[in-house]
């Protein structure tokens, strides 16, 4: 990845989001992205722009649950989330993926009974601000629907299809 300085005007942390969004996704490097955040952390941090300092703990944080290290992932989460609720709005798409990520984190360490209300909210936030179409809304839909699977039917996406009433089943 090229180093290339921009000015706070510009689309670079947008950009740089959305490609590591899209990497994580389909599982290409996307550790690299974060890395790249990493690095520019105290960039975004003595620019004051909150949304970036956001972005960047969030994708530090990331980084940290992959390494194991759940103590620091869950304060740079936290702290990411504090930011976006303070400075965007809790029904923003950037704080409903920092919610799916705190989810993502207590999954990690066994905490279900703290994960399900985060991938809950997450998903309403999703479904309302991004549409159900879009690819954000579809990771964190997915990402909840396998939690439940695993929660209550050992992971069988199937059987907890068939708990659900048939008309339920109709609108997936």
């Amino acid at each position: 990845m090229k180093i290339v300085r921009k000015t706070k005007n510009s689309n670079f942390w947008r950009e740089t989001k959305e490609e590591g969004a899209k990497r994580y996704v389909t599982g290409d490097g996307w550790h690299h992205s974060f890395l790249a955040h990493y690095a520019l952390l105290p960039l975004a941090i003595s620019l004051r722009n909150p949304w970036d300092t956001a972005t960047s703990l969030n994708n530090l944080a990331l980084l940290y649950m992959v390494q194991g290290c759940y103590t620091e992932a869950e304060s740079l989460f936290r702290r990411s989330l504090s930011i976006q609720e303070e400075q965007l709005d809790a029904n923003h798409p950037d704080t409903a993926t920092s919610l799916n990520n705190l989810a993502s984190l207590y999954v990690e360490q066994g905490r279900y009974e703290e994960a399900e209300p985060l991938y809950r909210q997450a998903a309403m936030i999703c479904q309302a601000s991004l549409g159900t179409e879009h690819l954000v809304t579809q990771q964190v839909f997915k990402n909840y629907i396998v939690f439940l699977a695993r929660l209550l039917t050992n992971g069988d996406v199937q059987a907890l299809l068939q708990r659900l009433p048939q008309h339920e089943q109709d609108d997936l």
